[in-house]
């Protein structure tokens, strides 16, 4: 609530000075990335890479006008944001997590997941018109996650840290990260099991967004709130319509601490933490109409 209330004590002033109100919508398309550091393997080479999402954007605005050029612009949208994640070479995988029964297991990870994160965001900018059809506008965003899922696929090859048995696993990547529940409270639905080190594993063949890393999922993979800075510019096409580009920064760490595991070592039959930031990065192309 910080931020909202920030966002008051700065526009509200404007607010009261100003000259005309307009209304209008927009609707338009997202290109998406999350943006952080990778992890390395033990020679420095990157396992991970982020890669680009789309989604769709649709809401309302408001433009405040304070002198013929220049202004104040608020919105307020539903944004879809995320990106392709992906994950590459050295892994260290611990099964059954939590339950006393776990078994490591050290190999190949391969594994791709596309996020869907749907957010309420609160755009506030600033405007300057150079011309007459022209908008240039800056500020900063609030976005307040509404749904959070997740797609694709994972694939794990190698063996058990004790016994030296060979474990092959493939399960198709289905997260809620909102809702799913961890290994010891989830219904696991149809499974490939082996036995390893002296323990049954069972792998679910859709596995949801905790299962295999939490034996309670405890909180979201994705942070509720989100804050950055946005600017981009719109051109008037006639009295009403316009086209509008714009580029949304994050700047805070979009995934939770707690569930921001390191996927190519572990400390024993426990996960380690990395605890880097990510951030979402988000480029809008839209139509408008404003009245």
């Amino acid at each position: 609530m910080k931020y909202l209330s920030l966002l008051l004590v700065i526009f509200l002033p404007l607010f009261s000075a100003a000259q005309t109100v307009s209304g209008g919508v927009r609707i338009g398309l997202n290109m998406n990335s999350f943006a952080g550091p990778s992890e390395l393997d033990a020679d420095g080479t990157e396992l991970e890479t982020f890669d680009n999402n789309t989604g769709f954007l649709v809401g309302g605005l408001l433009n405040v006008g304070i002198t013929d050029l220049f202004g104040a612009r608020v919105e307020l949208q539903f944004s879809q944001k995320g990106g392709r994640r992906l994950y590459k070479g050295q892994s260290a995988t611990v099964f059954n997590p939590g339950t006393g029964s776990e078994v490591l297991v050290i190999g190949e990870r391969n594994s791709v997941v596309r996020v869907n994160n749907s957010y309420i965001d609160i755009p506030v900018m600033l405007y300057f018109k150079p011309i007459s059809k022209l908008q240039i506008f800056g500020g900063v965003n609030v976005g307040f996650l509404v749904a959070s899922t997740g797609f694709g696929q994972l694939d794990i090859d190698g063996i058990s840290a004790v016994g030296q048995i060979p474990v092959s696993v493939t399960t198709t990547l289905d997260h809620n990260y909102l809702k799913d529940e961890g290994y010891a409270t989830a219904e696991l639905g149809a499974t490939t099991d082996f036995t390893a080190d002296g323990n049954l594993v069972q792998v679910p063949n859709e596995s949801g967004a905790y299962v295999l890393d939490f034996a309670t999922k405890q909180e979201n993979t994705y942070n509720g709130l989100d804050f950055g800075v946005i600017g981009g510019i719109s051109y008037k096409l006639n009295g009403s319509l316009f086209l509008a580009a714009m580029y949304n920064l994050g700047l805070m760490d979009v995934t939770a601490d707690a569930k921001d595991i390191a996927r190519a070592e572990t400390d024993g039959n426990d996960f380690k933490l990395r605890s880097d930031k990510d951030t979402n990065r988000s480029l809008q192309i839209s139509l408008g109409f404003q009245f």
